[in-house]
């Protein structure tokens, strides 16, 4: 998939301001302090970790920025054809000292611009969520019938086609 500086200008606009519309855009992910944890539990699944992303545009880096600590927690379940749930927690976490940048931000401001972004969404999404979405059909193969539970340990998932 190629990912266009359209795109990244959706969380960080000055991508677009500093290299134009429709530039590809070279993304690249690194551990940086262990390997990212998640979890299951009856009251649903969390996630943590850190990682170091690195943006590039045409041939230059972009973009250096070690998000810290980073996390999410959620409970999704299924009911009678359709995906309900609540997505809590939702932090970026922070950007170590390893951050640069040829966009005119500082860390504190991409951050920003980020955790801004995520919470908007998470918004949207436990709205749809409280809603309920319904499972589509694929290729014309009713999949509505199933099951999603969290347990410690495990995620069940079961369903007949």
């Amino acid at each position: 998939m190629t990912v266009t500086t359209d795109q990244l200008a959706v969380v960080i606009p000055e991508f677009v301001t500093k290299y134009g519309a429709g530039k590809a855009v070279g993304i690249s992910g690194m551990l940086v302090k262990a390997p990212i944890v998640t979890g299951f539990t009856s009251e649903g699944q969390t996630i943590k970790g850190d990682i170091r992303v690195t943006i590039m545009v045409e041939s230059e880096v972009a973009l250096i920025a070690e998000f810290n600590d980073f996390a999410g927690k959620g409970n999704i379940y299924s009911q009678a054809g359709s995906i309900f749930g609540n997505l809590g927690l939702a932090s970026a976490g922070s950007i170590g000292a390893n951050f640069t940048t040829t966009l005119g931000l500082t860390s504190d401001q991409v951050l920003a611009e980020l955790q801004t972004l995520i919470d908007t969404e998470i918004v949207v999404v436990n709205q749809l969520l409280a809603a309920g979405i319904a499972v589509p059909s694929i290729m014309g193969i009713d999949l509505s019938d199933f099951e999603l539970d969290f347990f410690k340990g495990y995620l069940e998932f079961g369903m007949s086609v």
